[in-house]
């Protein structure tokens, strides 16, 4: 799998500006900043509630699709292949794991071709294409990815946003077709995980990856119920809180900061091993969409 386009890697090392690495690195930095999931929040308490659950839908789907894909084929990183690579320890600390695809190309693309998705204007389009580019560029200057990474990555955000349009636009407000669709992509999520748990893995293998995948996997799944619970039982819309919903967002995102620094510590002594940093990837979405959304529900009666 790397002998397509890894010789390209040791001509941008020699060729490259110095200059143009600390460039990289924060276009890199950009496609997986955690401002991303509060923004998100904040977009969905205070601004335009559908949008953002539309959003994030291929959000969460690409936290699955990303270590699904490493995890089944393990493809070393370019310097474990090409020992006279050496990307610089900022590069390195941006790029554990295995090398195919690349997330950030994946994470970009799905954001970008979402929000793109949503505008519905070549314009947008043209820039959610540039932005990732971009990203997929900067991860190659940096010699973490091959062009093949990066270029999977990147197709894979566009068919996971088209695909998950197609079955929100389906779903949306039609409970007959939502709910069975909800519990196949769980059966799906629960498929990839027991392939991911039950596969053989390379005699060294880190323990951590599956870990932070199973991170992942509970923050989607938890995502799909917590959908299914506010749409059944509990429908949320910014618009109902007037005024108030843009402090009232504000202090979700701190709640929910405070939550994601401070929950794995506190289910510590309950929960044994790298529980706690389950539990808390599969609470988030839950208070996001369900339990935040009730604490608001006063402020949504006064408002109406």
């Amino acid at each position: 799998m790397h002998a397509s386009g890894i010789s390209l890697l040791p001509i941008l090392q020699t060729s490259s500006p110095a200059a143009l690495l600390p460039v990289a690195g924060a276009v890199s930095a950009i496609a997986v900043s955690p401002a991303i999931p509060f923004a998100l929040a904040i977009l969905y308490w205070a601004a335009a509630s559908r949008f953002a659950r539309r959003l994030a839908l291929p959000l969460f789907l690409a936290l699955v699709l990303h270590p699904l894909l490493k995890l089944s084929f393990c493809v070393p990183r370019p310097w474990l292949v090409l020992p006279a690579l050496s990307p610089a320890p900022a590069a390195l600390a941006s790029a554990p794991g295995y090398s195919f695809p690349s997330g950030h190309a994946l994470y970009a693309g799905t954001a970008a071709f979402a929000l793109a998705s949503a505008a519905r204007r070549p314009a947008a389009w043209a820039a959610a294409a540039l932005f990732t580019l971009l990203v997929a560029l900067s991860r190659l200057v940096l010699l973490v990815h091959t062009p093949l990474d990066v270029t999977v990555g990147a197709l894979a955000a566009l068919a996971l946003v088209l695909a998950s349009n197609a079955v929100f636009d389906a779903c949306d407000g039609r409970p007959a077709r939502r709910r069975p669709a909800g519990a196949a992509a769980l059966l799906v999520l629960l498929a990839g995980w027991t392939w991911l748990a039950r596969k053989p893995y390379p005699e060294d293998f880190d323990p951590a990856l599956l870990v932070s995948a199973a991170c992942h996997f509970a923050a989607a799944a938890s995502f799909l119920v917590a959908n299914e619970l506010e749409r059944s039982f509990a429908p949320f819309s910014a618009a109902s809180l007037g005024r108030g919903r843009f402090v009232s967002a504000l202090a979700g995102a701190l709640v929910a900061a405070t939550l994601a620094c401070k929950l794995p510590a506190l289910l510590a002594p309950v929960l044994p091993d790298e529980w706690p940093r389950i539990a808390t990837a599969a609470f988030l979405p839950l208070f996001v969409f369900v339990l935040w959304p009730l604490v608001l529900r006063p402020l949504r009666r006064a408002a109406a």
